[in-house]
């Protein structure tokens, strides 16, 4: 596997049988990859915004002033927003299965960190891990899911590709 980075744009080649031929396997623009980037900062703030509902800060000491999630509803509704737009970023070719996908997520997420964190007295912040990675393995397969049944080609994934058939008319006489 050979790794390129040429201006504003990271290809990933990959050796095929005994030749020397290179075939492209991944492609990402950096827009792309800032927009992951920032999808993926969303599903993460979903566990980190669960974690100071349920009281756990960086310095107790300090007294917060401000309320950051009022109640419980409110926490798993704000989570499904990140989770939806966190989805659209990560895939926005195939939105109906991504923002589904990030919001299902995202809700996994918010779930397993509040049955997680409500049995413990303290918590390292590895442990975040453990929400995140149950979280991203259910929402690949529900993506996986629909991906198969929204979009069982590709060209219905092409949403700017837009192919018109010309038809020749002939004269005939």
């Amino acid at each position: 596997m050979v790794l390129m980075y040429i201006r504003f744009s990271a290809l990933i080649y990959v050796y095929v049988g005994n030749s020397f031929n290179l075939h492209l396997i991944f492609s990402l623009k950096t827009v792309n990859k800032i927009m992951v980037i920032v999808g993926c900062m969303c599903l993460i703030a979903t566990c980190v915004l669960a974690i100071t509902y349920m009281g756990f800060y960086d310095r107790p000491d300090i007294e917060i002033k401000v309320v950051l999630i009022p109640d419980a509803l409110t926490l798993w509704l704000v989570n499904a927003g990140f989770g939806l737009i966190g989805g659209i970023l990560i895939n926005y070719k195939k939105f109906l299965a991504s923002m589904v996908a990030g919001v299902f997520t995202a809700m996994v997420i918010t779930g397993i960190t509040l049955l997680y964190v409500s049995w413990r007295t303290s918590i390292i912040n590895y442990e975040l891990l453990i929400p995140l990675f149950i979280g991203a393995i259910s929402g690949g397969a529900v993506f996986n899911l629909l991906d198969k049944l929204i979009y069982p080609n590709e060209e219905a994934a092409s949403l700017s590709k837009v192919k018109i058939k010309s038809h020749e008319i002939s004269n005939t006489k």
